[in-house]
């Protein structure tokens, strides 16, 4: 399965708004809550998924929760489509 992708340092909402009418699902992960939380405020049918490095990220040993986070990972590969 091909899956499209891409990688900005710019807003994640911009990237979203130019092709989130080409699919019927998308899902964005990142490690910065505010960028999901912007993305999910703008597109809330879009699945949103905080990577949470627990040796390298700051948001790592927060326990606090994200309403706009749909799910929390630690690498890549535990990400469900």
């Amino acid at each position: 399965v091909k899956i499209p992708f891409a990688i900005t340092q710019g807003k994640k909402s911009e990237i979203v708004a130019s092709r989130i009418d080409n699919y019927k699902t998308a899902l964005i992960v990142d490690d910065k809550p505010e960028n999901l939380q912007e993305v999910k405020k703008l597109f809330p049918s879009v699945r949103t998924c905080l990577i949470a490095r627990p040796n390298d990220h700051p948001y790592s040993v927060s326990s606090a929760t994200y309403p706009s986070v749909d799910d929390v990972v630690t690498t890549l590969a535990h990400v469900k489509f």
